[in-house]
């Protein structure tokens, strides 16, 4: 990939969303790999929820059926993960 192609990429807004989302799902994967964060917290959760849900949206514009259902289920599941630590933090209070 030369400069030009990486400037017509970046020029669609769908491809920099898709970008975003796959590196927030991705950082928080690698944080809870070193520790950084726990996956049985609400912002690890949220940021699952957040990019898979993304992800999600536009794959369903163009995407197979195959990545549709993975993002798709990835979603629920991290919004459950996320409620859940909702209601566990709520609780701690």
């Amino acid at each position: 990939m030369n400069f030009d192609s990486l400037l017509v990429l970046l020029d669609n807004p769908n491809e920099v969303l898709s970008l975003v989302a796959a590196l927030t799902v991705l950082l928080a994967y690698v944080a809870n790999l070193f520790r950084w964060l726990d996956s049985e917290g609400a912002l690890y959760a949220a940021m699952n929820t957040g990019g898979s849900g993304v992800m999600t949206y536009l794959a369903l514009e163009a995407s197979p059926a195959g990545i549709i259902l993975m993002e798709g289920l990835w979603t629920l599941f991290s919004l459950y993960a996320f409620m859940k630590a909702l209601v566990r933090n709520r609780l701690a209070v």
